[in-house]
């Protein structure tokens, strides 16, 4: 017979701490009437997993995972139309759809730093900005971190543009290098202390962004405003990027060929796109 102390183990602490004990008494009471039922024990796993993914740090990470691999699509994109013209449509099609969706994101992050920005300012208004010290000391240090890694490495990336020099600067760590020891060594030793830093200062980063979301109140509007992006912005990226893909398998232009990365990176961007929809989703206290 399983114990409801076992089964709310699926749930966050933060779940766990609200909820726990009314839910432990609506577990025991339903454990009574029958002590072995699968479909029950698997609805309530269920419902704890949706309940770690509706915490913030698991939609920025969601969040974060998408626009790496999006953004490391969208630099393989550019450089091989400007070294080559495309043979099919799919290129420019997942180009266009990429660009566009990336501007929205960065549209996005201007209009959610402006309200970060207002909400730290109300907040010390009200004399709670000791608070605030650490989250925003940690993120600018990741943030700093990242800008001056990019800068440093852009300088040396193998792209025809600024922008696609500092996205390539950004996403060097997503590499096929990691599994090719011999072909990793041949970097230089800057780029691989930089493949191992950035995606730290990218967490660094997220950490105190997501301190200062749940210390400022903006948790709430931050779910809200999640499922609204993924279907608007997310989801037209993760559709045209798959189609080019799929599609280029046999393309002429090598440039343009996708490969065994960018397979996982679309497989990447999927369960990003599942995960940031369930983590909108304000789980539910309920037994099958």
């Amino acid at each position: 017979m399983t114990k409801p102390e076992t089964l709310l183990r699926a749930y966050p602490k933060s779940w766990r701490d609200r909820y726990g004990e009314e839910f432990a008494a609506l577990l025991a009471d339903d454990i009574a009437e029958r002590p072995r039922s699968l479909r029950r024990d698997l609805d309530v796993v269920r419902s704890g997993l949706a309940a770690r993914l509706s915490t913030g740090g698991a939609m920025l990470a969601a969040l974060l995972v998408f626009a790496a691999a999006a953004t490391s699509i969208w630099t393989q994109l550019v450089n091989g139309t400007l070294h080559a013209r495309p043979d099919t449509a799919a290129p420019a099609l997942g180009l266009l759809t990429l660009s566009i969706c990336g501007l929205a994101v960065v549209a996005i992050a201007a209009a959610g730093a402006v309200a970060v920005s207002r909400a730290v300012a109300r907040t010390i208004r009200r004399g709670a900005g000791r608070a605030l010290v650490r989250p925003a000391a940690t993120t600018i240090a990741g943030a700093a971190t990242l800008a001056a890694g990019v800068l440093r490495i852009s300088s040396h990336a193998p792209a025809t543009t600024p922008l696609s020099r500092w996205t390539w600067a950004a996403t060097e760590s997503i590499s096929t290098y990691w599994i090719h020891p011999d072909r990793l060594l041949t970097l230089p030793a800057a780029e691989i202390a930089w493949m191992v830093v950035s995606p730290i200062a990218t967490a660094v980063l997220c950490r105190g962004l997501l301190a200062l979301v749940v210390a400022t109140g903006l948790a709430g509007t931050w779910r809200r405003n999640a499922r609204l992006m993924a279907k608007a912005v997310l989801l037209p990226a993760l559709v045209t990027a798959a189609t080019w893909v799929v599609g280029s398998q046999h393309d002429p232009n090598a440039g343009l060929r996708a490969g065994t990365l960018d397979l996982a990176l679309i497989a990447a961007m999927t369960l990003a796109v599942v995960a940031v929809d369930a983590a909108s989703r304000r789980p539910k206290i309920s037994l099958a």
